[in-house]
């Protein structure tokens, strides 16, 4: 990524760049900075997704399932690779 930060320092951050800031970006909502530029892997969506509701009543189990879901099939020739996963916090104890 590209950030400007908000004292308008411009810094590269990847893993291996400012680590510490790349793994914050996707969490962050733009308190870290704006993002200017981005190198992101396209891959093709399929014509149907399953979508899957799963709901929580604790904050531990949900991070806990979006870590677990978010890393299936790393690996490029994975057909198990989530196509997309995406949590909703409602409040500390209501998740989706």
């Amino acid at each position: 990524f590209e950030l400007v930060l908000a004292d308008g320092t411009v810094i590269n951050c990847s893993k291996d760049e400012h680590p510490e800031i790349f793994y914050m970006v996707p969490w962050s909502h733009g308190t870290l900075g704006f993002l200017t530029a981005a190198t992101i892997k396209m891959i093709p969506a399929k014509e149907y997704v399953k979508v899957e509701y799963l709901p929580f009543r604790n904050q531990q189990d949900a991070i806990e399932c979006f870590e677990r879901e978010s890393r299936k099939g790393t690996d490029d020739d994975d057909e198990t690779c989530a196509f997309g996963v995406e949590a909703l916090a409602y409040s500390r104890d209501h998740w989706v």
